[in-house]
């Protein structure tokens, strides 16, 4: 369904979409960008309860969000909606929590 969403978003050519792996098979699931600038880091996961898995997909925004100079960090779920703060090298960085019925009907602020 998000995939959906951000794919019809880019058939109209508001946004381009890419995905970001890692060598070591990290990765994030939509890299959203307008014109030359990244907007926005995109993970997709059902099950919040599974601490390893979302450990896993917080720690490749991180890294994502160093590399591609990104600090709209996006984490869509069945029903959590919150932020959690980090700091990751010497940096503040900030990862949202989205219901997935919330942010379908939210316009991504692009």
């Amino acid at each position: 369904v998000v995939a959906v969403k951000l794919k019809k978003m880019e058939a109209e050519g508001k946004i381009k979409l890419y995905y970001w792996k890692t060598p070591q098979t990290e990765e994030v699931d939509f890299v959203v960008q307008k014109a030359t600038k990244i907007t926005h880091l995109i993970e997709v996961c059902s099950n919040l309860q599974d601490i390893k898995q979302i450990e896993k997909k917080k720690r490749a925004l991180l890294k994502a969000s160093q590399h591609l100079k990104c600090d709209n960090l996006i984490i869509i779920n069945d029903s959590v909606e919150k932020e959690e703060l980090f700091r990751w090298f010497n940096k503040k960085a900030k990862i949202k929590f989205i219901p997935l019925h919330k942010w379908l009907n939210e316009e991504l602020d692009i």
